[in-house]
């Protein structure tokens, strides 16, 4: 059995000797086709290891960019404020803001003032229907609660005309002590309830943007 194998592995290593020099004549016969097809060989065999171990390489992440240029602001389709940023006045002693609307050449069917004051610095004394508020709308009501006062205006007569802006009611309030204070509007953009401008056509409140006012006790 020893014999066998010793006359199988002596006739392996005849074949490789043969093959080994097969291959270095060819080599040195043709020196440039083989070196071209070692390097392809080559090539593929690195291309194999690494698909095989490409699973435990870690993912390449894009960085992300974050982009300096702020976004654009689009223009309020309609505003709401008072005539007055800032009233200084004594304690004590009444004084008037007029609730306006800016709704940049837009049409309306109505509009809701909820306006929201400090029951303990300052109290409500009377509302009424702005000087220039146009003929075809009408102050329709006024509500005061604890600390807020809901007052609507709808157009009672037909007309397609666009308004720029608009007053619409007069607010008589009295200091009742030193400090300051804050008249503002109760305002959800988009929404249907709290202050609104309605536009015609679409009933949408395209009311955008609301202007606070700071009351100075002193």
């Amino acid at each position: 059995m020893a014999t066998k194998n010793n006359i199988k592995l002596n006739t392996m290593l005849v074949n490789v000797q043969n093959t080994s020099r097969f291959i270095f004549q060819e080599i040195k016969t043709h020196p440039v086709r083989y070196s071209v097809a070692l390097s392809a060989l080559f090539l593929f065999l690195m291309f194999l290891i690494f698909r095989a171990n490409r699973s435990h390489l870690p993912i390449p992440t894009t960085p992300t960019m974050e982009s300096s240029v702020a976004p654009t602001r689009l223009p309020a389709r309609a505003t709401m404020q008072f005539d007055q940023s800032n009233v200084e006045v004594q304690p004590g002693r009444q004084f008037q803001v007029t609730i306006q609307l800016t709704t940049r050449h837009r049409t309306l069917d109505g509009a809701d003032a909820v306006v929201v004051f400090d029951p303990e610095y300052i109290r409500p004394m009377d509302v009424v229907r702005a000087h220039g508020l146009p003929e075809q709308f009408k102050l329709f009501q006024f509500r005061l609660e604890k600390n807020r006062i809901l007052i609507t205006t709808a157009k009672t007569a037909v007309s397609d005309e666009p308004i720029d802006s608009l007053d619409i009611a007069t607010l008589t309030f009295r200091t009742l002590k030193p400090g300051v204070s804050t008249l503002l509007f109760e305002h959800v953009p988009g929404a249907t309830y709290a202050s609104t401008a309605i536009q015609s056509g679409d009933s949408m409140n395209i009311l955008d943007e609301v202007v606070k006012t700071t009351i100075v006790s002193k």
